[in-house]
């Protein structure tokens, strides 16, 4: 009984998931022919890979750089320490001041070089990684509108496409990116403040709770808005929009 109710809820999920199964069956063709006339294709993405890592090098001497210019002070304390004088024998007395060691401090100009540091990372990162999108989905397209006509088909497909990328989708390009970087700038950001709050949170539960929602609902937006603009990125590619009414048709 219970083998055949999952036979049956099996059936009628693939039943009602079949369209999705043909569209997913299409497109793996067009991606098997567009690798087959594009060979090219098939590295294309080390490019903004290697872009990634001299960025990602250059961007960590700059933030260490930043880091290294903030002061050391006295860290003060929260109540007086006891201490006796060494080779001595006198009564215990209130520490020092500085006895409590010292602190790394940042000011609030250094803090904020490190936040625009951090949007800059994940906005580099997110751009090359669209680039890359809108570039291929664009070598899809030209591959897909001309089958059965290969031989209208321009040479150099994909050198073609990455520079109609560069000359009429860029500043789409660079919108999308700003929104997913700001997000993700966001929920690391908001990750840190969760960290540096853990013995609030264990003082208020409720804290705690509204804390863990806020930090939940953040990942979930960055998720939606991740689907979203990768979608958005290919209607770009196939018909010119600009990134929000793309996004507003995916």
């Amino acid at each position: 009984g219970v083998m055949t109710g999952v036979v049956v809820v099996s059936l009628l999920l693939t039943l009602s998931l079949l369209k999705r199964l043909n569209i997913a069956v299409a497109i793996l063709k067009v991606g098997s022919d567009v690798m087959g006339r594009v060979p090219a294709l098939a590295l294309f993405p080390f490019l903004p890979t290697l872009g990634l890592w001299a960025f990602s090098a250059w961007w960590m001497a700059a933030v260490i750089f930043l880091y290294s210019s903030g002061s050391v002070q006295p860290r003060q304390c929260s109540q007086p320490r006891i201490w006796t004088a060494p080779l001595s024998h006198s009564e215990p007395n209130e520490a020092p001041p500085g006895d409590c060691g010292y602190e790394f401090t940042l000011d609030r100009e250094l803090q904020q070089m490190l936040v625009f540091m951090l949007v800059g990372f994940f906005w580099v990162a997110e751009f090359l990684r669209a680039t890359s999108v809108v570039t291929i989905a664009a070598v899809a397209n030209q591959v897909y509108l001309h089958q059965g006509a290969e031989m209208k088909m321009p040479t150099s497909l994909l050198w073609l496409s990455f520079k109609r990328t560069l000359r009429f989708h860029l500043g789409s390009v660079a919108l999308g990116s700003l929104v997913m970087a700001t997000v993700k700038a966001l929920r690391v950001v908001f990750n840190f403040i969760l960290k540096r709050s853990r013995s609030l949170m264990k003082k208020n539960p409720n804290m705690k709770f509204l804390l863990c929602c806020i930090s939940c609902s953040l990942w979930v937006v960055d998720k939606v808005v991740g689907y979203i603009g990768r979608s958005a990125y290919v209607l770009v590619a196939i018909k010119g929009e600009a990134f929000f009414p793309a996004a507003l048709h995916a």
